[in-house]
């Protein structure tokens, strides 16, 4: 419980850091493992492509702002999200939550890929064509990506809000649900 509460403290000190240095575009989020907190298992990390902000304390939600125009724009590496287990292997999801702006969306694609591309979510103009995808493996000590297709008909703003989930491999019950909020301009 000691450790636990070391633990806690030490995000919540790191995680103001963060927001006290604004200048800095590296951002760190940890996702503590429910049934072992001393050693999170899972991390999210901000890839190269648009600004993503991971600083909740609440370890709920990661926001990602991204940039939409007339033609589509591809962005590959959006999110790292990187299992440090060296022998645990992991599940992955994601889910349509909610959607703002969805008219101007003429393409919003989002996948997982790590050589191999699995689409998630897919909004094809204005419509909602695949609200969730299918489990996508995390391999102990491997990192796979966030990417976005993005194509918008309109000047504007759209939010998405989708579920990631996150199971060990070969249980069903999720081990971390989280929100991840894409923000198209």
């Amino acid at each position: 419980m000691k450790a636990r509460a070391i633990y806690i403290l030490v995000l919540l000190v790191f995680n103001l850091i963060l927001l006290s240095t604004s200048a800095s575009k590296m951002y760190y989020y940890s996702i503590p493992h429910h049934h072992e907190a001393l050693a999170p298992e899972i991390i999210l990390k901000a890839g190269i492509n648009g600004t993503v902000y991971i600083i909740s304390t609440d370890e709920t939600w990661v926001e990602v702002n991204i940039t939409g125009s007339l033609t589509e724009t591809y962005y590959e590496y959006v999110l790292n999200i990187t299992n440090l287990s060296s022998n645990t292997n992991y599940q992955i999801k994601l889910e349509n939550a909610s959607i703002t702006g969805i008219s101007r969306l003429t393409n919003f694609t989002v996948y997982f890929h790590d050589g191999t591309t699995l689409k998630q979510i897919e909004i094809f103009n204005g419509d909602v064509t695949q609200s969730s995808g299918l489990w996508y493996s995390v391999a102990t000590s491997a990192t796979i990506y966030l990417s976005i297709a993005i194509g918008v008909n309109a000047p504007g703003s759209s939010t998405v809000d989708l579920r990631l989930y996150i199971v060990q491999s070969g249980t069903t019950s999720p081990e971390i649900i989280q929100t991840v909020r894409i923000n198209v301009n």
